[in-house]
């Protein structure tokens, strides 16, 4: 695997097209000028779990903890806090409404990791619940955790940007995820007790932040049935699909998958046809840990196309069905994004779009046009196959 590629976060910057990245970020439009703001007082808040060591084997498990925010929280700064060596994964979630409400559970703390309803595994389902409220609104604020069990990476928002919970906004829950792969991480410890910590303001930024989701519900073919170092899910949204009132700048990005996956890629693309504006989000390995990755901040505008590319090592003889636990597959991009604070309400379909299909981008050049031999280049990397002699 070429592991100079996959250790890079930022865009992709061929050296055909760093002079035009350059005109960009300097003819860029001036609302989206760097954010500046006036010293704040910021304060400080949590959300935690308290987990004693299970009294039975358990396998790819979640818990969920929901917190009502007193008043209106505009955050700036993640951090998280939980024990070293017990291998898990921490999200923290915005909610319309957490998903115990709806199910009139009296405790805090609920299994949790069912996905959407286009995305369901009836065995899975049976024991866990969804996240929020799947009526409602929600946004993956921070993620962070790796295998290792390693402490994981604080997180801190652009200066004068923010997350926008509490009273009067449409989020007035956070609620705490934490993923066990394996209950045999609380061995040596009675107890764990994961949270994340967050830095808050009460004034109100110039910038509101938000976080677009791409997701794939297609299976993951086995590598025999795709071209050498080519398994891949593509996902293509388009203005259509993802309608967006605004333009949008974004900031860093996150990817998501299970053990198969090897890349994760994600592009813009503006006026198909007209001069291919191919952009790069960024790319990264999902073996890595999965937080928010910082990229140079760029445009989305309401009439671009956003692209995502899952590039996968199934070896085996089956497609792997995407869905939650180790032993599904997942293809997610997150871009976290921010733009002016407006009395417009945003809809949860201006930050989502989910592919059902398998199309390839080089079966969509009627929609798409010529794809660049960079695109290519930067979605895809070698996969190291044993030696059979």
């Amino acid at each position: 695997m070429q592991t100079d590629k996959m250790a890079k976060f930022l865009p992709a910057i061929t050296q055909s097209n760093l002079i035009s990245l350059l005109s960009l970020l300097v003819l860029a439009n001036p609302v989206f000028s760097k954010p500046t703001g006036a010293n704040t007082e910021l304060k400080n808040g949590s959300v935690n779990l308290w987990l004693h060591k299970p009294s039975r084997y358990y396998h790819d498990h979640y818990f969920c903890k929901a917190e009502e925010i007193e008043g209106t929280r505009y955050i700036t700064e993640f951090e998280p806090a939980y024990n070293d060596g017990i291998h898990h994964k921490l999200l923290l979630f915005a909610c319309e409404k957490p998903a115990m409400m709806k199910l009139d559970l009296d405790e805090k703390i609920w299994t949790c990791g069912r996905m959407t309803s286009s995305i369901s595994d009836e065995k899975f389902d049976e024991v866990h619940q969804h996240i929020c409220d799947p009526n409602g609104e929600e946004m993956l604020m921070y993620a962070t955790g790796d295998e290792e069990g390693k402490a994981g990476t604080p997180f801190k928002l652009p200066q004068n940007v923010s997350f926008e919970v509490g009273e009067g906004t449409k989020f007035r829950y956070l609620v705490l995820q934490a993923y066990y792969a394996d209950s045999l991480y609380f061995e040596g410890v009675s107890r764990d007790k994961p949270g994340v910590n967050y830095l808050y303001q009460s004034e109100p930024t110039t910038y509101t932040a938000g976080v677009m989701l791409l997701m794939s519900a297609a299976p993951v073919p086995p590598n025999d049935d795709a071209p050498i170092n080519e398994n891949v899910l593509d996902i293509v949204c388009d203005p259509q699909t993802m309608p967006r009132h605004k333009t949008l700048m974004a900031f860093a990005f996150r990817v998501h998958s299970h053990s198969r996956g090897v890349l994760i890629s994600g592009f813009t693309l503006g006026s198909p046809f007209v001069n291919h504006d191919w952009t790069s989000i960024g790319w990264k390995s999902p073996q890595e840990e999965q937080c928010y990755y910082n990229i140079i901040p760029f445009q989305i505008k309401p009439e671009d196309y956003i692209i995502a590319r899952c590039q996968y090592n199934n070896p085996g003889e089956e497609s792997i069905p995407i869905g939650p636990g180790s032993e599904r597959e997942m293809c997610n991009l997150y871009v976290m994004h921010y733009s002016e604070r407006d009395n417009v309400e945003t809809s949860f379909l201006e930050n989502f779009c989910i592919g059902f299909g398998s199309k390839k981008l080089s079966d969509m050049t009627d929609d798409l046009g010529i794809i660049p031999h960079w695109v290519k280049h930067d979605s895809l990397v070698t996969i190291e196959t044993p030696d059979l002699d």
